[in-house]
């Protein structure tokens, strides 16, 4: 469980939290904090760079000397940079079920973030002619 959960829930202690007090609701959905409120909505608004490529070639000067044509150098990143509101929560704001909490008939089963989180990934590389 992520520590944004953990660490600011209601207690004695700490009655400033931002999550209320925990209890077991024995699988209802109508006391004690599953009842149908708007406090905990989230702003889902992101930017993502889906893509970036950076490469640089080296110029001919230098490769002339190891009889070389021409020598490129790269990195690829793909979705290593998302600017959201979310606030340290482990929700990928792509991956949002769609399913409202103000329906009672499905409320609960369209939790935020369900479905596989997109991957971060990088790719270096090098192109080399003679």
């Amino acid at each position: 469980m992520p520590a944004s959960f953990v660490n600011d829930y209601w207690t004695p202690d700490n009655q400033d939290a931002f999550y209320p007090a925990a209890f077991n609701n024995a699988g209802g959905t109508n006391v004690n904090n599953m009842q149908i409120q708007s406090r905990y909505l989230l702003d889902m608004s992101y930017l993502r760079i889906k893509n970036l490529t950076v490469g640089y070639t080296i110029s001919k000067n230098v490769l002339d000397r190891v009889k070389i044509n021409n020598l490129r150098v790269y990195v690829s990143l793909e979705n290593f940079f998302t600017w959201d509101k979310l606030n340290g929560l482990p929700v990928d704001p792509e991956e949002v079920e769609g399913e409202s909490i103000f329906n009672a008939t499905n409320y609960n089963g369209g939790r935020t973030g369900v479905g596989t989180p997109t991957f971060k990934s990088a790719s270096f590389g090098v192109q080399l002619n003679f």
